[in-house]
């Protein structure tokens, strides 16, 4: 729990707070259908991938408009500054993670495919601990897992 009572009472962390309280179902509906289309059948050695980046484009603009929405709250203070710039980095990572993702849509070759598949598993790893970091300075835990 946050001892630094200004972030506790601070306008800007409560706004901050509720945007992402109130993206929380959207960004699970739309992770999920990306997740679906992640299920179906794989194509034949050698054979068609479905283009699934329209689909995590879609997703990744949803954390872009969320994270344009919580950079332009106003804080007050050194902690709800940090709080509120984590909380920008984090998204920014899953935001880049996205981007990977479909960027290996249209990579050239398999190989280049996996690289920027991995790279993209890199980002999200980065997200993932900076969103627990934005979760500890906001005195919540991450609401976007």
């Amino acid at each position: 729990m946050l001892t630094d009572s200004k972030v506790v009472q601070d306008a800007g962390i409560a706004k901050i707070k509720s945007l992402l309280m109130a993206a929380r179902p959207a960004l699970t509906a739309e992770s999920r259908k990306v997740a679906a289309t992640f299920t179906q059948t794989l194509a034949a050695q050698g054979g068609e991938v479905t283009d699934k980046s329209p689909e995590v484009i879609h997703l990744m603009e949803e954390f872009k408009a969320l994270r344009t929405g919580i950079a332009a709250v106003t804080v007050t203070g050194a902690a709800a500054t940090s709080a509120r710039d984590l909380t920008t980095r984090a998204l920014l990572e899953t935001e880049q993670a996205l981007s990977r993702l479909a960027d290996s849509y249209i990579a050239s070759d398999r190989k280049e495919s996996m690289i920027i598949l991995r790279e993209s598993g890199q980002f999200m790893k980065a997200a993932e601990a900076t969103g627990t970091l934005a979760g500890k300075a906001l005195g919540i835990a991450w609401p976007l897992r």
